[in-house]
């Protein structure tokens, strides 16, 4: 049932090339930690994506989206609470709707010019979840609510069959029309060939939000087609384009072959005046390879979803520089894996940047019986002092606390040691400005036990805001037979700060709507790769992005090239290893550099001319703790033919890594994202065409 392809990772130019060098001393960039929160056992999660609209100037709508978890137990209502921006406590405006609705109107006691706040708690046979979070929505004179229209049609529908009686299909929620929310969704299917007034039901209304569902019944052997509407308030939205999908006696649920699920408890608080602080849980359940990295994608109430980020697969948070910081944002996020992106999580609260006058986001987690680490944000407002230290407290059950001890502003976290198991212990931080203090942060509770710290996972870090690597470029596909294409791009144009690791490829066969990732990390800088094990005469399209650390860039321009049919292509390599056998170069016709030639070009390099000679006058400047500026002179000879400059460093007796290669002439560079308290020594190449 899935499609598969073997690949073969190409192989980079090698060249000797001579280089100055310098060393330069630098400062180091915290990890922010990932926040971790566990749900009440048996009540259900607390509502997600609560959506607060004046729609008149007395009358407020809310929506939200059904908990992630409902506690083994139906939900079989909500608790809705309100309060004025004014007040400090919330009033219970309907104690149980009585309802597995996840819409309310509000009609009762609105005043117009008035701002309300509202949270949502979900309630089973078991209990009642903890609130929502909140959301506003202020009434004007001119308020008006969503445009009543049906929500527009869902997005990428896929259909997987995994038995002789079952179909899977995922899609994406639709695009945004500023219709009320979707609350569900239809599926209906038929055998192929049929008219489309032939489609049979197999669910009505989903009653959620959730972009995946798995159609039984079906006839083993038999060709069926998929289309799946999404549902708001005023109707039924147009259908999906089809996806087609046989059950046989061979089909299953191929794990290997399975995107990742969604993301769940999306959370977003501030960070500071200009950052957001973004979390996710894993999906809870993966029945593909392993989650290689997250999609965190932002949009404010207006606009359309844009990348923010892609984070390492063992992250749990995101700190996001916005934008603007004036205005809220709402994110989503999307695991991937080895086959592609599964299906995005429902979107958050829309959060405005705020700053913080305090630490936040403390965590605290075991290490082993005796010894935890906690983990804090930093506060963002300062006024105009410099945090000196960090104050970790211990807090007794009388609330009074004690000063456990303190670290360097510049620390992000802290372990404590000789702690008794079986005990509970509160802790909290605070910042020292000067010979002023912060608040304390939020208190955390851990008790050790003696299998604390014990084959458990290691607990995700966020990812501290860094300028993701820039798109590469001159992304050139080239057909090397019927059965694989050849790739070849050039360096982007930043790095974002760290150096480039690796690079992600993705392919597309035909008209096929969405990408298929071939290699996830290449995890080389190498600007090469050979996709092999395609059909012949297809034609297949090709993006590249790069990875610095955790990040994951833009995705390159596409690139297309058809693989040629099997007589040409068999002649095209019978041609190919002759001619590398004409050039006297054996045993490298197999592989392609970064110039996109085989062994042949290798030898007629040789006759080309002259490598350029070395630059000079390199000289490193450190002009901040993350930034370190470089300088140099051109060779004093075939200036006129270099073409760019490669920038190689290392740390204390570390290998040297590419920084950068920009395709220009240009005699600078900012290294940007420098480990403070480092030693940093750097190469710098002159490049031109022959080497």
């Amino acid at each position: 049932m899935g499609r598969s392809a073997g690949r073969t990772g190409g192989q980079g130019r090698g060249a000797a090339l001579a280089a100055a060098v310098v060393v330069v001393a630098a400062t180091a960039l915290a990890l922010a930690p990932y926040a971790v929160h566990e749900a009440a056992a048996d009540r259900p999660d607390a509502p997600t994506s609560l959506r607060a609209v004046d729609v008149s100037p007395t009358g407020i709508d809310l929506s939200w989206s059904a908990p992630d978890d409902d506690g083994g137990e139906e939900i079989t209502g909500y608790k809705i609470e309100r309060k004025k921006a004014t007040e400090t406590g919330y009033s219970t405006i309907k104690s149980d709707t009585r309802s597995a609705s996840t819409t309310y109107e509000d009609r009762k006691g609105i005043e117009t010019g008035t701002t309300y706040l509202y949270r949502v708690s979900a309630i089973n046979d078991d209990g009642e979840s903890d609130p929502s979070a909140e959301d506003t929505a202020k009434t004007t004179d001119s308020s008006k609510g969503y445009e009543q229209i049906a929500p527009k049609e869902p997005e990428s529908l896929t259909a997987d069959d995994i038995s002789d009686s079952e179909v899977r299909l995922e899609w994406e929620e639709p695009d945004d029309n500023g219709s009320p929310p979707v609350t569900g969704y239809k599926i209906e299917y038929k055998e192929a060939g049929e008219d489309d007034d032939e489609y049979e039901v197999a669910k009505a209304d989903t009653r959620g939000i959730k972009t995946e569902y798995t159609v039984d019944d079906l006839e083993e052997d038999t060709e069926y087609v998929f289309r799946v509407s999404a549902i708001n308030s005023v109707g039924t939205g147009d259908p999906s384009k089809e996806a087609s999908a046989t059950p046989s006696d061979e089909s299953t649920a191929d794990t290997k072959a399975a995107k990742p699920g969604s993301p769940s408890r999306v959370k977003v608080v501030t960070a500071s005046n200009t950052r957001l602080y973004v979390e996710w849980s894993a999906p809870a359940s993966n029945r593909g390879p392993e989650v290689s990295s997250y999609l965190i994608e932002y949009k404010q109430k207006s606009g359309e979803w844009e990348i923010a980020a892609e984070v390492g697969g063992s992250a749990g948070a995101f700190v996001h520089d916005v934008p603007n910081p004036k205005t809220s944002y709402s994110y989503r996020v999307t695991a991937r894996n080895d086959v592609g992106l599964g299906a995005p999580s429902p979107g958050s609260d829309f959060v405005k940047p705020e700053h913080t006058d305090k630490p936040t986001q403390v965590t605290i987690t075991a290490l082993s019986p005796t010894s935890a680490r906690l983990e804090w944000l930093p506060p963002s407002q300062t006024f105009e002092q410099t945090i000196t230290q960090f104050e970790i407290l211990k807090i007794f059950s009388t609330g009074a606390f004690d000063r456990h001890d303190s670290v360097s502003g510049r620390e992000t976290s802290y372990t404590i040691k000789d702690l008794d198991t079986d005990r509970e212990y509160r802790f909290a931080v605070r910042a020292k400005l000067g010979a002023t203090q912060s608040p304390e942060s939020e208190t955390v509770t851990i008790t050790l036990t003696d299998e604390s710290g014990k084959g458990t996972a290691a607990v995700g870090k966020a990812v501290v805001a860094q300028n993701p690597p820039g798109k590469p470029g001159n992304v050139k596909a080239t057909a090397a037979s019927h059965e694989q294409v050849d790739l070849t791009w050039s360096y982007p144009g930043s790095s974002g700060g760290s150096p480039v690791t690796g690079y992600r490829i993705e392919f597309k066969a035909g008209d096929a709507a969405r990408f298929e990732t071939a290699e996830a990390n290449s995890g080389s800088p190498t600007r090469s790769y050979s996709h092999a094990g395609l059909d012949p005469e297809t034609k297949y399209t090709y993006r590249v992005s790069a990875i610095s650390g955790q990040i994951v860039g833009p995705p390159s321009d596409d690139a297309p090239a058809t693989t040629l049919d099997k007589e040409a292509g068999s002649a095209a390599a019978a041609s190919a290893v002759a001619s590398a056998g004409q050039s006297g170069s054996s045993g490298s016709s197999g592989s392609s550099g970064s110039s996109g030639s085989s062994g042949s070009a290798a030898a007629q390099g040789s006759t080309k001319g002259p490598k350029p000679a070395p630059p000079r006058d390199l000289n490193g400047e450190r002009v901040s703790e993350q930034q370190i500026d470089l300088s140099w002179s051109e060779p004093p000879t075939g200036a006129d033919s270099i073409l760019s400059y490669r920038v190689e460093y290392k740390t204390d007796d570390g290998p040297y890594e590419i920084l950068t290669e920009p395709e220009s002439g240009d005699t600078s560079y900012s290294h940007t994202g420098a480990a403070p308290a480092s030693s940093y020594t750097y190469k710098l190449y002159a490049v031109n065409e022959n080497g």
